[in-house]
């Protein structure tokens, strides 16, 4: 009676839930009509692929300095893309 093996137990797998993450809120996305609170004398700029803050004062005839001033919560080494920052009306 020793000699018979019982075939090996089945497991169950359990099927684990995908935990969806919040998606941040989208303050100014491309249908919306609000402006960010930009100072008086600038606008609003979203940015696109490839873009840097040296790149973007290039193109508008700025300075990073002055980009720096207008957005100071902006961390120049992690822009966006889609992100909006403020640059000085041309």
């Amino acid at each position: 009676m020793g000699d018979y093996l019982r075939p090996p137990r089945r497991r169950r797998r359990r099927r684990r839930r995908r935990r969806r993450r919040p998606r941040p809120p989208r303050y100014y996305n491309s249908g919306s009509s609000v402006d960010p609170p930009c100072p008086p004398g600038s606008r609003a700029y979203r940015v696109q692929p490839g873009d840097t803050l040296y790149l973007i004062a290039r193109r508008l005839n700025t300075t990073v300095d002055r980009l720096r001033m207008l957005n100071p919560g902006v961390d120049p080494t992690n822009l966006g893309v889609g992100d909006i920052i403020c640059v000085p009306e041309v």
